[in-house]
């Protein structure tokens, strides 16, 4: 009898697994065992069970000691964590490692036997009546207070079925939180010390349901019988993995493990994204009460009076009323993101493209569209007032604060503590900051310039904007206002930030212009090589790449940045509606370690 076995050490992707001798115990794909490699022993997990080897019988060296004979990861899970590896291009020894915590080599675990099971009929009906669906489902919230009690009364709902609930948060304060209000539920992220993970790890594979609250590593935790899988907050970027490989994306990750295991796919989002509504319709809102009172503040109209000032004359009565009443203020002024944009400071003109009405932003010498990718040159005059005044933009919190000081009004940047709150203050923060603030904390919440969000160089800065105006919203206590001050073509969109239209209009132009979820993005980036003569030449990728009829590649260009992680190389990037043939896997699968491969993190399966 001979065992395939994939050591838990980070390999290289075209090492996998190696063949090994079982001549006494019974093992089982997912059994835990300790084999023999490069002159040292070290855990491995058996990934198939053989009856013959094409190696040789004399060269095949023996399985030294087993762990665990039953399995460690329950089916559905094992099977999804080679199905990621494969798709991401990692090897199956370094999914594993990242999987599996380290357990000594001479200990030994008595783990019971996976008993597979479906949930019964009343509980599917209880968990279609929550969520509104019986398929995946996508759940709209207002309030955290609203949502942690959704959680609580599914996971609970379930416990008393035998069924398992697994919750994925972008964040370990997220996880923190929602883990802290359900009781009985087991924390599990790979931010824990070795010992807790082992511990949690035991623990959740020996009980037949379980709670587990954690991020996207949590996703294979050894899970029995698992009957919802909720994905908080999907909208957040924390779901996607980076580095190191596998870069893999959690949401994908839970509708493929919600597929292997039968189990319910439960989306939560304050505003749920394109990507994920195109497949998933959603069904429900919680707290579906109206949010604060949106007052708009047209910034041409102000200009044209001579108010040139970031926050405007309007805006400060408004302040002066709240602090004047008691009560707190937050001042939203984005720092960075309005870098590379143009405006002109006689009439507040931004350049827009001229196909799609997208803002273009500064790249040397010309402006760039980040939907089109069309350019201009950057014009010597404004086009609308004809004036020399075109600057480029981006101030810091350190202005707003001081026109707020000058105008008697006491304000200072925003300092997350425990410390309690002094009344009449204004706060004053990024939109980064202002995300990760307390719901329903001020009376009012002032965001100084609306296209100051959409002056990045995304494809979904659009879309990213208006779901900072819900969040933004979800700080405004009862009662209060949120005021936002922006030019006068965006004032519909601010006021109706979830406008069906709009998400029609936004996915037309995705579909156009070639970008997700119309598209499979796959990038391609080498690293420096240290020795350039043993790795693949970008040429001679884009080559071979650009033989395929079915796929669109990008000719290799400089990368831009240069971190420990990754330095500037060459990039390519390679866009298909279509699955990737076999001879573009086999192709990707061939290059070196110099190159990673990253899969479009908005792609949801």
């Amino acid at each position: 009898m001979y065992v395939r076995v994939a050591p838990l050490l980070r390999l290289p992707r075209s090492i996998g697994a190696f063949d090994y001798r079982n001549d006494t115990t019974t093992l089982v794909p997912g059994s835990l065992v300790v084999v023999p490699f490069r002159k040292k022993n070290v855990s491995g997990i058996v990934t198939t069970v053989l009856k013959t080897s094409a190696v040789p019988h004399e060269r095949i060296l023996p399985v030294t000691g087993v762990i665990s004979a039953e399995t460690v990861l329950p089916k559905p899970q094992f099977e999804t964590a080679e199905r990621i590896a494969a798709d991401t291009f990692s090897s199956t020894a370094t999914m594993f490692r990242g999987i599996i915590p380290f357990f000594p080599l001479k200990s030994s675990l008595e783990l019971p036997a996976v008993i597979s099971g479906t949930t019964d009929a009343a509980t599917v009906q209880f968990l279609n009546e929550e969520t509104g669906a019986p398929d995946g489902t996508v759940v709209a919230y207002r309030t955290r207070s609203s949502l942690h009690e959704l959680y609580r009364r599914i996971s609970q709902r379930l416990s008393h079925a035998g069924r398992s609930t697994l919750i994925i948060t972008p964040t370990i304060a997220h996880a923190e939180g929602i883990a802290g209000s359900i009781d009985g539920s087991v924390l599990y992220h790979h931010s824990m010390t070795t010992q807790e993970l082992r511990r949690s790890f035991v623990s959740i594979r020996s009980v037949r349901s379980a709670i587990v609250v954690g991020t996207r590593s949590a996703l294979f935790a050894p899970l029995v019988g698992i009957g919802a899988i909720i994905v908080d907050d999907e909208d957040a970027d924390g779901h996607q993995q980076e580095e190191p490989n596998p870069r893999y994306d959690g949401r994908r990750v839970a509708a493929i493990l919600a597929k292997e295991s039968s189990a319910k796919l439960i989306f939560t989002s304050r505003m749920p994204t394109l990507a994920l509504t195109q497949r998933y319709p959603v069904t429900r809102t919680l707290d579906p009460a109206e949010g604060p009172h949106t007052t708009f503040i047209d910034l041409d109209q102000q200009r044209a009076t001579g108010d040139y000032a970031i926050v405007t004359e309007p805006t400060l009565l408004l302040l002066r009323d709240v602090t004047a009443r008691g009560g707190r203020a937050l001042v939203v002024h984005q720092r960075r993101s309005e870098f590379g944009s143009l405006e002109c400071r006689d009439c507040g003109f931004v350049p827009s493209c001229e196909q799609c009405g997208t803002p273009l932003k500064q790249d040397g010498m010309m402006l760039v569209c980040r939907h089109c990718a069309a350019t201009v040159p950057i014009p010597a005059k404004c086009p609308r007032c004809n004036g020399v005044s075109l600057r480029g933009r981006g101030r810091g919190i350190a202005p707003v604060i001081q026109e707020l000081e000058r105008s008697g009004l006491h304000a200072a940047a925003l300092q997350i503590t425990d410390a309690p709150a002094k009344p009449g203050t204004i706060d004053v923060a990024t939109a980064a900051q202002a995300s990760d603030m307390p719901e329903a904390a001020y009376g009012l919440v002032l965001m100084t310039r609306y296209e100051s969000l959409l002056a990045v160089p995304r494809f979904d800065a659009d879309e990213r904007a208006r779901r900072m105006l819900v969040t933004f919203a979800s700080c405004v206590a009862p009662g209060g206002s949120l005021v936002v001050q922006g030019a006068p073509t965006h004032r519909h969109e601010i006021e109706s930030p979830d406008d069906p239209a709009w998400r029609k209009t936004e996915l037309g132009l995705r579909d156009r212009f070639g970008y997700p979820p119309a598209w499979k993005v796959i990038m391609l980036r080498q690293r420096q090589a240290r020795m350039p003569g043993r790795s693949v030449p970008a040429d001679t990728v884009y080559k071979k790449l650009s033989q395929f009829t079915s796929i669109v590649v990008t000719p290799p260009q400089r990368s831009r940045g240069r971190s420990r992680q990754n330095p500037a190389g060459i990039m390519l990037i390679i866009r298909t509606k279509k699955e990737l043939a076999p001879e573009i896997k086999h192709l990707l699968s061939t290059l070196d370690e110099s190159w990673t491969i990253t899969i479009n993190p908005a792609e949801i399966a």
